[in-house]
């Protein structure tokens, strides 16, 4: 996910009444595993991308560990990958009504065309 999509749900969530207290799965408009997105991202490259697994366990030692609130959540997420799962947005749409979500293609492809600039 864009983090202008997550700051545009931020914003969406401030005043909304269905978004109080409540936990909100964020991912981008397509549902695709992390490894998905790196074979995308090979493909727009034209190389292979290296790779590295971590053990589910160093992860959850990790998060165990963590001593601020960053830390926790960046092992969250990290443990959340391990599972390979993809995050459906179709309830953070209706909770939040925003939608047109940038692409993890249209991503990459900014992107690559900033890097070439």
């Amino acid at each position: 996910i864009s983090y202008r999509d997550v700051a545009r749900c931020a914003v969406a969530a401030l005043n909304n009444p269905r978004a109080a207290n409540a936990t909100i799965e964020l991912g981008g408009p397509d549902a695709l595993s992390p490894l998905e997105v790196v074979q995308l991202a090979e493909g727009l490259v034209g190389k292979p991308i290296a790779v590295q697994h971590v053990p589910e366990e160093a992860l959850r030692g990790q998060h165990a560990a963590a001593t601020d609130l960053l830390q926790k959540s960046f092992a969250g997420l990290m443990l959340y990958y391990t599972a390979g799962d993809v995050i459906d947005m179709a309830e953070a749409r209706r909770t939040l009504s925003v939608d047109g979500f940038k692409s993890v293609r249209e991503y990459f492809q900014e992107a690559l065309a900033a890097a070439a600039l």
